[in-house]
C-alpha cells in the first residue's frame, strides 16, 4: 500500500490508536497474563511501606489499562506515561520526574525494566535497576543493570535465573523478593 507523504502522520496515527486499542482488549480479556513475580513482588513492597510507581513509554491510555487491569489493587503513588515527558527513554527524563513526583533521590530509587532503553535511561537518572529479560529482550546489552534475571519468579510456579556473569542478591528460592533486593541495595549503597 502506498501513501502519500502528507497522508503518512494521520495513517501512523490510527495504526497506533489501533495498536493502543488491542493491547487494551488483551488486557481486558485476560489473556495478556504477567510475567512470572510481578505481582507478586509488589505485593511484597506494598507489605513492606516501599512506595510504588509506573513509568513506561506507553502512552496514559495504554499505561491506565495496566495499573487498573493487571496490577489493580497495586496502590500506585504515581503512574507516568511517556508522554508526560519530553523525551522517551533511553532519555532519563520519566526517571527524574518519578524521583521528582515521589520525593526520593535517584540513589533511593529500585526500577524494574525489561529493556536496554529502559535500563540506560534509568541508570542515567541515577537509580539501581533490576532487569528482566523477555524472549524479546534475551539478547539487548543489559549489563548496565545492577541486577539482570529472566524473571521474578514464582514460589509456586517458574523460577527466576540469574544471567551468567551477573550479579544478584541471592536467590534462595529461586525468586526475587522485595527484602533482598532493598537489603542488597542498602548494603550495595554504604558499602561500595
Amino acid at each position: 500500500v502506498e501513501v502519500a507523504p502528507e497522508d503518512a502522520p494521520d495513517l501512523i496515527r490510527r495504526l497506533h490508536q489501533r495498536k493502543t486499542d488491542l493491547f487494551i482488549e488483551l488486557i481486558e480479556s485476560g489473556t495478556l497474563p504477567l510475567r512470572p513475580g510481578v505481582r507478586r513482588v509488589m505485593e511484597e513492597a506494598e507489605r513492606l511501606g516501599i512506595m510504588l510507581g509506573i513509568c513506561t513509554t506507553s502512552n496514559e491510555r495504554s499505561a491506565r489499562a495496566i495499573s487498573s487491569g493487571l496490577l489493580a489493587g497495586i496502590p500506585f503513588r504515581f503512574v507516568l506515561a511517556g508522554d508526560v515527558v519530553p523525551a522517551k527513554k533511553p532519555d532519563p527524563a520519566i526517571y527524574r520526574l518519578a524521583s521528582q513526583r515521589s520525593g526520593l533521590r535517584p540513589e533511593q530509587c529500585v526500577v524494574f525494566e525489561d529493556s536496554h532503553v529502559g535500563a540506560v535511561a534509568a541508570k542515567a537518572a541515577g537509580m539501581y535497576v533490576v532487569a528482566t529479560t523477555t524472549r524479546y529482550t534475551e539478547n539487548e546489552d543489559l549489563s548496565m543493570a545492577d541486577v539482570i534475571v529472566d524473571c521474578l519468579g514464582e514460589v509456586d510456579g517458574p523460577r527466576a535465573n540469574v544471567r551468567p556473569g551477573a550479579r544478584s542478591p541471592v536467590l534462595s528460592d529461586g525468586c526475587v523478593h522485595a527484602r533482598d533486593v532493598l537489603e542488597w541495595f542498602c548494603r550495595e549503597e554504604t558499602n561500595p
